[in-house]
C-alpha cells in the first residue's frame, strides 16, 4: 500500500489510459480506507490538479481550470467525489 496520498493519486493517474483499473483501485480503496483516509486521497488529487509540482513555474486560473473541466469528465472524478459532483442547489422559486 502506497505510503502517501500523493503516492495513491499517482498510481490512480497512472493506470495508461485505462479507466476502467483506476475505477476498480479507487472502489477497492475506498471500502478499506477509512474515511479520513479517503478524504485525504480526495485531497491529494485536488492538489494535483490545482498545483504544480514543486518547483514548476505557478499554474494561472486558465490552466487550474481546464485541469479541473478534463479532470471532471473522467470516471475517476465520479469515483473519488461522488455526491460532489454535479449537485445542485435547490431552487428559490418557492419561497
Amino acid at each position: 500500500m502506497p505510503s502517501s496520498s500523493t503516492e495513491v493519486v499517482n498510481r490512480l493517474l497512472d493506470t495508461k489510459g485505462n479507466s476502467a483499473v483506476a475505477v476498480q483501485l479507487s472502489r477497492q480503496l475506498r471500502r478499506q480506507l477509512s474515511p479520513e483516509s479517503w478524504n485525504a486521497v480526495r485531497q491529494g488529487m485536488w492538489s494535483k490538479l490545482t498545483e504544480p509540482a514543486e518547483g514548476v513555474i505557478a499554474w494561472g486560473p486558465q490552466k487550474i481550470s481546464q485541469n479541473i473541466r478534463n479532470f471532471l469528465k473522467s470516471d475517476i472524478a465520479e469515483e473519488l467525489f461522488s455526491g460532489l459532483i454535479g449537485r445542485r442547489s435547490p431552487s428559490r422559486t418557492s419561497r
